[in-house]
This record gives C-alpha cells, structure tokens and sequence, in this order.
C-alpha cells in the first residue's frame, strides 16, 4: 500500500491495519473502508467494541496490541497535522447542525401532536 501520507503508516495500530488490509478489516468489522482511512488519518478512533475486535484479531496473529496503541494512533496524527483539527471541527459542528435539526423537528412533533390531542379532545366533548 503506497500512500502519499507514510507518516500515517507508522504507529503499532497503523502497522496492523497496513499488514491485515484496510478492505479486509473493514469487511470484517462491518463498516466502511471510509470509517478505518478515518482511523488511520486520525479524524476518528474505532468505536470500543471495533478496538477490541482489532485487538482479538491481532492476537490471533500473533500481534500485542493494546487499547493504549489503537487509541494513541489518533492522538499522535492530531498533535503532527493541524489541519486534522479543522476537519475534526467541521466534523463536529455537522454533527451539531443536525442535532439541532433534529431536537427542532421533535419540538415541532410534539407540538402538532398536543393540538391534536386537543382538537380530538374537544371533539369529544
């Protein structure tokens, strides 16, 4: 796997996903081959139960990874490429939009539902 990224490539957890193949892994994580490159660029770590998964994995292999080497990865690509931290950011604030779109439409929900029920009320009465 050439990269134009080999910085990226270096950690114990980087090293792993390189020898095992990001397609494979990701097949057999059931999630993206987008969610490991995340891992790997360091805009996102694995999920508790995917890391333990890659760690059981790498046993199998005959590889010590411990929790401290998968997460680490993510830690030292933000602390080597600033830029991570704007799209760390725009990340974020996506996630944050939607939840707003989200808690709005349950307000409007609710609302609509309350009339409803007082509309429905008063026609019974």
């Amino acid at each position: 796997m050439d990269s134009p990224f080999p910085e990226r490539w270096t950690s114990e957890f980087a090293l792993f996903i390189k020898s095992y193949g990001v397609a494979q892994l990701a097949a057999d994580l059931v999630v993206t081959e987008a969610a490991v490159r995340h891992w790997i660029r360091g805009v996102s770590a694995p999920r508790r139960t995917h890391a333990e998964i890659i760690q059981r994995v790498a046993r199998e292999r005959g590889i010590t990874l411990t929790m401290d080497a998968i997460y680490a990865h993510a830690g030292e690509r933000h602390a080597s490429d600033p830029s991570l931290a704007v799209a760390i950011d725009l990340r974020q604030k996506k996630r944050a939009d939607r939840e707003a779109k989200k808690t709005a439409r349950d307000a409007a929900v609710n609302v609509l539902a309350q009339r409803l029920m007082a509309r429905q009320s008063l026609a019974n009465s």
